[in-house]
């Protein structure tokens, strides 16, 4: 790309370059910045989180194939230019399965870049909570953790739960639970980075 262009590139352009070169620093980076938003979008629809990896590889795909045109402009924030390659790559997906619960409203909720960043700053949010949440959760004693990853993580049900951990039912493995929970709670109140 010659210099009279990059000045009408965005600050991400290096970033995009770093992802051309292959390396998975920058690739894992934009990941991160995305997934969040790609996950809030397919759980409207009931799909599974392995295929929203799948949909953020093919469209990581997709991205590389822009590498190396000397009349590619990044002009947006390429964590957004890859969203709308995803979104794509799930609209055609959608349309080929002869599915239409993707509707006009829900395409312009996310090409609207108000929409989109309040979508963005939605996302930004419960990273951080999760974050405050998995430090916390690591402060409790491993019973309580274990209850705790076990039902939410790992979404098995009380009745599981109860027999794997010894409890004498489903009921008293839920009284459990909710009281580790409380106790996670108690400990995240304490923390002033908490909105």
């Amino acid at each position: 790309m010659n210099k009279d262009t990059d000045e009408d590139q965005h600050p991400d352009i290096q970033l995009f370059r770093d992802i051309c070169k292959g390396q998975a620093v920058a690739i894992r980076e934009l990941h991160q910045q995305t997934f969040p938003l790609i996950l809030g979008l397919l759980k409207k629809y009931q799909v599974q989180r392995n295929e929203s990896w799948d949909l953020m590889q093919e469209g990581a795909l997709a991205l590389i194939g822009y590498c190396g045109k000397s009349k590619f402009i990044l002009s947006v924030p390429l964590k957004q230019f890859y969203y709308s390659i995803c979104y794509k790559i799930w609209l055609k997906k959608m349309k080929k399965k002869g599915r239409s619960s993707v509707t006009n409203a829900d395409f312009t909720e996310y090409v609207n870049l108000d929409a989109y960043l309040n979508l963005e700053e939605e996302a930004k949010k419960k990273a951080e909570r999760l974050q405050l949440i998995h430090k916390y959760l690591y402060l409790l004693e491993p019973k309580d953790r274990t209850l705790i990853t076990a039902y939410y993580l790992q979404e098995k049900p009380h009745e599981e739960i109860a027999s794997e951990m010894g409890f004498p039912s489903s009921g008293a493995a839920r009284i459990a639970k909710f009281r580790a929970l409380d106790k996670l709670r108690k400990l995240m109140r304490q923390d002033p980075d908490l909105n």
